[in-house]
């Protein structure tokens, strides 16, 4: 039996998911990466430019400081220095910190024992076509369910699936007097919820995958005990965010940063509408 672990993130603000108008249009997205437990070992143990991917993922891709690996810090540094819009990744120019996003993009889009999925839709279509809509964390929860139940159909007989999604990134409404960098999370127990129900909601119309699949979503670290050796979490959340951001990159209209999908190396990456998923 062969135990994959899917670690994911967000991308976009759901925060805006309960006060959205009818038509509002801003994109949003849920990012797994998905490897069996020793190819993420293999994976965080390799080199990486001067250093170990582990290392390069535990550290801000702007100051190099030591701290989780997050894109969304750069994008003020990239506006400043006139560095949005379209990249080619092969050339990055003289920018060191453009520089060190362009490859820790390809590193991950052409890693081939690591699989980037992603799925997308405008606000307005997913209050449209998920339930609990005015709920930020059960819609999150939804929509990664969704894409989960995407992966069942490609596992081996037997193997288990365990899905760790990523807490809530963008600030939420804080009550009068919050300190405003004070991180006030959404109902993690709640999105964690609705994710293992939608995605076996989803597993029932197959009866075939029924009694070859074994389903766990939980926190990262509640995980550990499954596993031989540590995994450390900081590094893995690093990765899920930059698949987050490599989706947005490539399917947002107006994100800071855009990358045409077709530059990227086939086979390891797989962005889907929120529509292909419900059709799938």
């Amino acid at each position: 039996m062969t135990i994959w672990l899917a670690v994911g993130d967000e991308a976009g603000s759901w925060d805006h998911v309960g006060n959205a108008t009818p038509d509002d249009r801003r994109h949003l997205g849920v990012a797994l990466v998905l490897a069996p437990i020793p190819a993420w070992k293999t994976a965080l143990r390799a080199p990486f430019a001067d250093t170990t991917t582990e290392q390069h993922m535990q550290c801000c891709p702007l100051t190099g400081t030591k701290q989780t690996h997050h894109v969304q810090k750069t994008l003020d540094y990239l506006k400043n220095h006139h560095l949005q819009g379209r990249w080619n990744l092969h050339e990055p120019g003289p920018d060191p910190v453009k520089s060190s996003l362009c490859q820790s993009f390809h590193w991950l889009a052409s890693h081939p024992q690591l699989i980037s999925l992603g799925a997308h839709a405008p606000l307005d279509q997913i209050r449209r076509h998920l339930h609990h809509a005015d709920d930020p964390a059960r819609v999150l929860g939804q929509f990664y369910g969704l894409l989960a139940a995407s992966i069942f159909p490609f596992l081996p007989p037997g193997d288990r699936l365990q899905i760790a999604p990523g807490l809530r990134s963008e600030p939420s409404a804080r009550p009068g007097g919050a300190d405003p960098d004070q991180r006030i999370h959404g109902d993690s127990w709640g999105m964690i919820s609705a994710l293992k129900q939608t995605a076996l909601e989803r597993l029932h119309r197959r009866p075939e995958l029924q009694t070859n699949t074994r389903l766990n979503v939980g926190v990262l670290k509640y995980f550990s005990s499954d596993w031989r050796a540590f995994l450390p979490f900081d590094a893995l959340n690093g990765i899920a965010d930059l698949a987050a951001s490599l989706l947005s990159a490539t399917q947002f209209p107006g994100y800071a940063i855009s990358i045409p999908e077709d530059s990227l190396p086939r086979g390891n990456v797989c962005f889907s509408s929120l529509t292909e998923l419900l059709e799938s």
